[in-house]
């Protein structure tokens, strides 16, 4: 499974928590945007289509500091393991 996040020190601390929880399972890759958009997106990979999971701009969610923003990808990406 691959998800993508955007965002620079944000990103780095979620691809580290992420990554302890899956270990292999998963594959993390961040994409930069040229200039400053105030993106952060974690988007699901390998999914017809690519699955939204958590959206900075588009919901108005934050850069999965909480542990409540993080808890919700955690169980996106867990029913997605379950089913896989």
């Amino acid at each position: 499974m691959y998800c993508f996040i955007g965002g620079n020190k944000e990103f780095l601390s979620l691809k580290e928590f992420l990554t302890s929880k899956y270990k292999d399972k998963i594959t993390i890759e961040g994409v930069s945007d040229i200039g400053v958009t105030g993106n952060f997106d974690v988007i699901l990979l390998n999914t017809n289509p690519n699955k939204l999971l958590h959206s900075k701009k588009q919901y108005r969610q934050g850069t999965c500091r909480t542990d409540l923003e993080r808890s919700q990808i955690l169980k996106s990406i867990d029913s997605y393991l379950e089913c896989e």
